[in-house]
């Protein structure tokens, strides 16, 4: 049994003691992933489904509350689907596993050097025991994947080939080879431990062994276990692309919609509303470049623009330093502005860098991670390849990431007392956390009219046309069992983007189904807001304000949520 009373049950006393409960079950500070350890957390959320409506205040008049044990039911709902379709979202894969849920497996490295604390000497200990303890997850890891390979659960060929690479770019320093640069975690801990308040000279080196020891014993020899067992994919093969073709692959993918589109549409819904969408998008494109007037077709002005020596900035170091210093003025220039349309705002600080050079061949074009534990905000931008990058779309994508896109709206979140605590956490209901990002795309565009070009004002549009077409080809990838050809054939001719960007976007969308479907339908919400009749004389300012104070829903509820609170 859970642990509170039952007569003493409120959500946030709930969903403390479900995570409590749940943490206990990592005994190494990384995920179980045993059946035993998955089928405890599935019982332990099953508990607690049970007592959500009944010991949480569904029936109270206090809307609030209300809304808070409604919203924490459907949420407990949601994660017990996933402990079952746990294999079919491919914990390994050339991302990392889930991008924003998981801190293991891939992701690893990643969060030893950009999530872990490592300001004293406690600090350091636990650095060396979670790189210590890495085998026996890892381990389990490879174990799990070899049952999801049996039931015929496994990743697309491209996606086991980009997890090989990264599985490589991990395996690669000293002292795990014995040629190359230093290994980036032996790096990472090196160089801010050297900083700990009167640390000792010889209990650095004394940490330092342990710590190398550890990187090419445990941490080694778990990741050559998960190497093996990609490699018996990669032999084992796969003929198709999309998840609906798995075994209980259509549940799957309906789940993902429900998941991440926050509604409750199905895929031809969802399809039908993203083709009439790019329909709509490509004509006001036409409508806004003149500056090739001749060119008559879509296909013609994406091949004008894609051929344009300044389409992208040049793919040097320089090129990308430009790029950088660009993002840093143009969202230091909102943060100057950002009272004309809202009055919240951050504590915390951002920090825009580019994606760390071993990461690069399988980082995305932009990653977001949110302030921890009194570390500011990162906007990570994969200067590896500048040709994923388009210049027109600098604005829009430097909006969505910092402000007044994701670091405004996560932040201003996760640092309330007054809301659930369940619904402060980073990219709580992806289509309000992502749809809220891409209309800042367009929030930015406005702010800031008289410091921006057409060409910037053209990439805020060729951006929303990007995530239009990414809710037809996600549904047509995992419901209508799009070929990866098709999908990528599909981008090329209805959007502007490169087509390096397009392949690794199309191999994104396979292992993360539904997840891309969030931008745009999110998108759809919050800028349906501006012309409901609800709003009647509501400034834009007050506008936003009153979804900030609301907090986040899953975006089928905004609107009612919104205005009748």
């Amino acid at each position: 049994m859970l642990k509170i009373p039952l007569s003493t049950h409120t959500v946030d006393e709930l969903f403390a003691d479900v995570e409590l409960r749940c943490a206990s079950l990592q005994r190494t500070g990384w995920t179980d992933w045993s059946d035993d350890a998955f089928g405890q957390r599935r019982c332990i959320l099953a508990e607690a489904e049970k007592l959500a409506p009944n010991h949480c205040g569904a029936t109270t008049a206090d809307a609030s509350v209300r809304l808070n044990a409604t919203l924490y039911r459907r949420e407990l709902q949601l994660r017990i689907e996933a402990i079952d379709f746990r294999l079919h979202a491919f914990p390994v894969n050339q991302l990392l596993g889930v991008p924003n849920q998981t801190s293991d497996g891939l992701r690893i490295p990643f969060h030893l050097m950009n999530r872990r604390p490592l300001e004293a000497l406690a600090d350091a200990e636990d650095y060396i025991a979670l790189v210590a303890a890495s085998e026996h997850h890892l381990q389990q890891m490879a174990d799990a994947l070899r049952v999801g390979l049996r039931r015929g659960i496994l990743p697309p060929p491209q996606a086991v080939v980009g997890a090989q690479t990264v599985l490589r770019d991990i395996l690669r320093g000293n002292p795990v080879t014995s040629h190359g640069d230093t290994h980036p975690i032996h790096q990472d801990f090196m160089t801010r431990a050297a900083r700990i308040p009167g640390i000792a000279p010889a209990k650095l080196r004394e940490c330092e062994q342990r710590l190398v020891a550890a990187v090419n014993g445990p941490l080694r020899r778990g990741y050559l276990r998960i190497e093996e067992v990609l490699g018996e994919m990669s032999r084992t093969g796969r003929s198709t692309f999309g998840v609906c073709d798995l075994p209980d692959g259509e549940a799957y993918y309906d789940h993902c919609l429900r998941l991440w589109s926050g509604t409750s549409e199905d895929a031809d819904h969802i399809h039908r509303l993203g083709l009439m969408e790019i329909e709509r998008l490509s004509e006001e494109i036409r409508s806004l470049h003149t500056g090739a007037p001749t060119l008559k077709s879509f296909a013609e002005l994406a091949d004008h623009l894609r051929a344009d020596p300044d389409y992208c900035y040049p793919n040097t170091p320089e090129g990308a330093a430009a790029y950088l210093a660009r993002v840093r003025t143009l969202s230091s220039a909102v943060f100057a502005r950002l009272d004309q349309v809202t009055s919240w705002r951050p504590a915390a600080s951002l920090q825009i860098d580019p994606v760390e050079p071993s990461r690069q061949s399988s980082s995305l074009y932009a990653e977001f991670y949110p302030a921890l534990a009194g570390k500011p905000s990162l906007y990570l931008i994969n200067t590896g390849d500048m040709t994923r990058l388009p210049r027109s779309e600098l604005a829009a994508l430097a909006f969505h990431e910092s402000v007044p896109g994701h670091h405004l709206q996560i932040c201003t979140t996760q640092e309330r007392s007054d809301l659930a605590l369940f619904r402060r956490r980073p990219f709580q209901y992806e289509s309000y956390c992502e749809g809220w990002a891409v209309y800042s795309e367009q929030l930015g565009c406005e702010l800031l009219e008289d410091l921006l070009s057409t060409s910037d004002r053209l990439g805020c549009l060729t951006r929303r046309l990007w995530m239009a077409a990414r809710m037809v080809i996600d549904t047509g990838i995992h419901a209508r069992r799009w070929t990866r050809k098709h999908a990528v054939d599909f981008y090329a001719a209805n959007t502007f983007a490169p087509r390096t960007m397009i392949e690794q976007e199309v191999d994104r969308l396979s292992v993360w189904p539904g997840q891309a479907v969030s931008y745009y339908r999110g998108y759809l919400a919050f800028n349906g807001l501006r012309t409901a009749p609800q709003r009647g004389n509501l400034g834009l300012r007050a506008l936003h304000d009153r979804v900030f104070q609301l907090g986040p829903v899953p975006i089928g509820m905004l609107p009612q949520e919104l205005f009748n609170a």
